[in-house]
Formats: C-alpha cells, structure tokens, sequence
C-alpha cells in the first residue's frame, strides 16, 4: 500500500527513486551543456541543475530520506548503469570534474554461485 506524502502531491521518494530522478536530473544537464545555443548560459544551467537537486532533497527529506542515502543510492544505481552499457559512464565523470571513481569491485558470494560485482561509484 502507497503512503501519502507530506504535501499530499506526490508519492512519497525512496532512496532509489530520489536517486534515479536525481540521475535523470544530471543527465538533463550533461545534455543541456552538450547542446547550448548562443542564448545558453552555462552559469544558468548550473544554477537551475544546483536547484532542482536542493529541491529534490527537500521533499525527499520531508518524505524521510536522507540526502546521503541518495548520493549513495545514485552511485549504486550508476554502476550498474555502466556495468550494462559503459556510455553512461561519461555524464557522471564529466559532471563531477574527476572527483568521482568507480570502486572496487565487491566479492559476493551466492549459495549457487560465486561472482565478483562491481563497486559504486563513490566520492
């Protein structure tokens, strides 16, 4: 059964889905700098990308969700976004200037099987 969020809008955010609409939200703004016309501002999709993340963690945070949950969800969800198709790889990295890493991979260990995994990206 689906809760009510605060404001009574929206169906409340989870850690996942506030990361991948964040997700979506930086991939919006890797496309927006990638196609500017002589009216585009890079300063100005910046600012409109810096704000819809602020305002995306403060409804998660009024829906319950932390803003470190979400980081940590979207460099989950990245990964495995990059395991299956290595293009997307370049919006995270171009957006975060290097300072964004894939980690090492993980070893999991499955009662019918063993597989090694790749990490998250991590900060």
């Amino acid at each position: 059964m689906l809760k009510k969020s605060v404001d009574g809008e929206h169906v409340p955010y989870t850690a996942e889905s506030a990361a991948l609409f964040g997700l979506g939200l930086k991939k919006q703004c890797y496309d927006r700098m990638r196609n500017m016309g002589p009216e585009d501002n890079i300063d100005d999709i910046m600012q409109d990308y810096n704000d819809a993340m602020e305002a995306l963690y403060e409804i998660a945070r009024a829906d319950g969700v932390d803003k470190n949950d979400i980081k940590y969800m979207e460099g989950f969800i990245y990964g495995r976004m990059v395991n299956a198709d290595p293009s997307f790889k370049d919006y995270f990295e171009d957006m975060s200037y290097g300072d964004i890493k894939m980690s090492e991979p993980l070893e999991q260990r499955f009662a019918y099987k063993d597989e090694k995994r790749s990490g998250s990206y991590e900060n």
